[in-house]
């Protein structure tokens, strides 16, 4: 029974999480959260912002392919592993962006260090901590090398 407290702990998490309304397809944003199980297909605009493509929630069985000029990001959170956020891009250039935790009780935002996107890569950010939603923003081009270490 040591454990009940952390499963009902990751239980609200995931309930309150599951309760975020996913961006529509077709809209244009300048940031999206991502929750448990929840993928985003999306295309960079010339101004900076977000063309949102797809989403899929409830499904991280979901395939998140490499399309040209798409970038696919889905997260998934265990109490086991934490938190895992995966992008497939398919730019022919690599990307930075931010990534904040929001905080389920008064939607608080808290800045995660993260490493840029490569061009044409699949890479991963993993955290201990299981999240129930993280912010993804300020995608821009980047013109420098990845740094060591990404």
């Amino acid at each position: 029974m040591r454990f009940a407290p952390a499963l009902v702990l990751a239980a609200a998490i995931g309930n309150a999480a599951s309760a975020q309304t996913a961006p529509a397809a077709g809209s244009i944003v300048d940031s999206f959260e991502l929750i448990n199980n929840r993928a985003v297909f999306f295309e960079p605009t010339a101004d900076g912002k977000l063309k949102i493509l797809r989403v899929v929630d409830n499904s991280r069985s979901e395939p998140i392919p490499k399309t040209p000029g798409q970038v696919a990001v889905a997260m998934t959170f265990a109490r086991e592993i934490g938190t895992v956020i995966e992008f497939n891009s398919g730019l022919p250039y690599a990307v930075d962006y931010a990534a904040t935790v929001v905080a389920p009780d008064d939607g608080a935002e808290t800045p995660l260090r993260v490493c840029p996107i490569g061009d044409g890569l699949i890479t991963a950010e993993q955290f201990p901590q299981p999240y129930g939603r993280i912010r993804i923003a300020g995608i821009t081009k980047r013109d420098a090398p990845l740094p060591p270490g990404c």
